[in-house]
Order: C-alpha cells, then structure tokens, then sequence
C-alpha cells in the first residue's frame, strides 16, 4: 500500500532507491548553506546590543578617569602656589596686609615683588610665605608666615634706620698720612696722655645731638623685630576695624605679626559711636581688645491725618493714633507708614540725624 511504504529518510545507504533518469522528478534532503552560520557580518548582527553596551560603558569610563576634576587633584603641590591660570577652581585664598613705619618699602613674597605700602588685603593661595619689607636706609625685615584659607593677616613692621655704607667705612677705617699731610703725626712721650683741646659748649652739644639713643642703657625703648597678635570682638559684630589708620578687615578678627609696642585701634560702624582702644602689644604675646558700640539715636515725631495706624520700617508702633506719636530711633533712613482703613495708606522716608528730631505729618486724604 502507499501508506505502507518507507519514506527515503527512514532507509539505509543500502537500502536507498536509485536515482532516477534525468528529467524524471526526485527527492533530496535540504541542507542550510554554510555562509548563513559563521562569519564577521553574521557576529556582528547576532551580538550588535552587547557590543554597543559595552563601548558605551568604556566610554564612560574613559570621560571619568579623564575629568578635569580628578587631574587638578593629582596635580603636583606646586602647581596650588603659582599665580597663572594653572590654579584649580576650588584653589583656598587668604588675604595679607602690610603697614610699614615708614610707609613706601617694597614687599617681597617668596622671591615676587607685590608693591610698596601700605598694601591692603593682598590676595595669596594659602600656605607658608617668605616675606621681607625692604626700604633705602633701612634695615630690612624678613618673617615667615602661615595664611589659612579664608584668613586675613596682618603684618606692621617699624623698619629701623641704618648708617650707610661709605659713613660706617670711614669711620672704622685708620688714620693715614694723608689725614696730617705729608708729615707723620706727632709722636708723644711713652706713657704720657694724648692733650686733647678744651671743647666748647656747641662742640659738646653737637656730639651728644649725634651720639644714637639706642646705645643708652636706660632706653625702654620696644624691639621691633619681635611680633605679636591682637584678637578683635564687638558687639555688634561686622564691625570695621583698623590698626593705626590702616584697614584690618571686620569683627571677629586676628591679626598676626604684629610688631611689639603701642597700636591704636578703631572700631566704626555707621549709625553707630565710634570706640579707639590703645593697644600694648609684647613680645610674643596675645593680646584680646573687646568694644561695644553705642547706637547713635535720635527721636521721630510722627502726626496721622484724619487718623491711622502708624508703622516704622514695616513693625506697627502705634494703632489708631490721631495725635502726635513719638519715639526714639537708631540715626539712619527710617520708612513711615500711615494706614487707614476706608482710605488706604501714605508712606514716607525720613533721613534722622543722630541726637536729632525729625516731625512727620502724614495726611492719608491727599493722594
């Protein structure tokens, strides 16, 4: 029977059927071509989302490693004490000031020249500095100092005089035959004492106008090259300060290197009184100066018309009022305010003085 017949793929090599004459119609098993499995083309498709993934995470990767973030901070110590562009963006600043006595000696950091005093809030990368203050005819100053970041410094040398140099040298060099003329000075007896000539009254006060008070044994006189510091409060705070006429920032402060001996300090802030301390400051020492500051007042008069309620820099001091208010404020600009409540509301600005009076007459009727 046909059902009963074996199919070619169920028989042997042997028992296979013999292939049929050309042009008769035959059976053949179907076999994939190899080119459709293998290949560069054929790995690309099959695997095209892993490869992508995986270029996007080594890209990432790369822009992380290579971020100008993580460079600056690799950068070496150096590279945070130059001045140029090379400085990273979160580079930590501190602020110097120099006052010298006399004024107009060149300031020198680390090697740099920066300008002459007095300089005032000078702008440095915070770290440890060489500084030295330099001025003809005086001997100069040289201190190391350590500015922390978000800091200001201080610094208030008294540069000393020096003779110069042709002076010192003729007056440590011999007498030669040149100061007797062409003789030889006179010889004296062994033993006998050199006669000196009687020297009169202006020859004596010249010499003593002359000789240094530095060589007096009794000068109290402050060493100079010693320094000190001066913490500053107020109450208020925020207050402006400086140290003999130089700025020095705001309250709280410290100033560094300051040099020993007297300082006058003024604490000033508008609207309030001004307070100077005298300041001794001793070697090495720390030295704390507390000022309260007294608000400079003066009284407000104030007149609501037909009535109204009064208000003063936006705080109600008076409800209903139609009769002169008065009260004591703090010297300044004051903003008055009358509201009424059918006919609105007329304000004002008034300058006061200290220990001034100033009238007010709101009229909430006129426009």
């Amino acid at each position: 029977m046909a059902g009963d017949e074996p199919s070619p793929g169920d028989l042997s090599p042997g028992d296979q059927p013999a292939r049929s004459e050309p042009g008769s119609p035959s059976w053949e098993p179907y076999q994939s071509p190899k080119s459709s499995r293998g290949g560069v083309l054929w790995f690309l498709r099959r695997y095209a989302f892993s490869i992508t993934l995986l270029l996007a995470a080594l890209g990432v990767g790369t822009l992380l490693y290579m971020s100008p973030e993580r460079l600056s901070s690799e950068a070496p110590p150096s590279a945070s004490r130059s001045d140029g562009a090379g400085a990273s963006a979160d580079q930590q600043y501190a602020t110097v000031s120099v006052y010298s006595e006399p004024t107009g000696a060149s300031v020198v950091v680390d090697g740099d020249t920066v300008g002459a005093t007095p300089i005032n809030q000078h702008r440095l990368p915070s770290g440890t500095y060489l500084v030295s203050v330099v001025q003809e005819d005086y001997a100069p100053r040289d201190t190391v100092m350590t500015l922390a970041a978000n800091r200001s410094t201080v610094y208030t040398p008294q540069l000393r005089p020096q003779a110069p140099p042709e002076r010192a040298e003729q007056a440590q060099a011999p007498p030669t035959t040149e100061d007797f003329g062409t003789d030889p000075p006179p010889s004296r007896p062994q033993g006998a004492e050199p006669a000196s000539p009687p020297a009169s009254e202006g020859d004596t006060r010249a010499s003593q106008e002359q000789s240094p008070r530095s060589e007096s044994p009794t000068s109290t006189e402050p060493d100079p090259l010693v320094t000190g510091r001066i913490t500053l409060r107020s109450t208020p705070d925020s207050v402006a300060v400086s140290i003999n006429g130089y700025d020095a920032g705001s309250t709280p402060a410290t100033l560094t290197q300051v040099a020993a001996g007297t300082h006058e300090i003024t604490f000033s802030r508008p609207g309030y009184e001004t307070v100077t301390r005298q300041v001794d400051v001793q070697g090495r020492d720390t030295v704390a100066v507390q000022a309260s500051l007294k608000a400079l007042t003066g009284r407000l008069r104030v007149l609501v018309r037909p009535w109204g309620s009064i208000f003063i820099d936006g705080e109600r001091h008076a409800e209903d009022a139609d009769v002169w208010y008065e009260t004591e404020l703090r010297a300044g600009t004051h903003t008055v305010t009358a509201r009424h409540p059918a006919l609105g509301e007329k304000a004002q600005s008034v300058e006061l003085a200290p220990r001034d009076t100033q009238s007010v007459i709101l009229d909430v009727r006129q426009e």
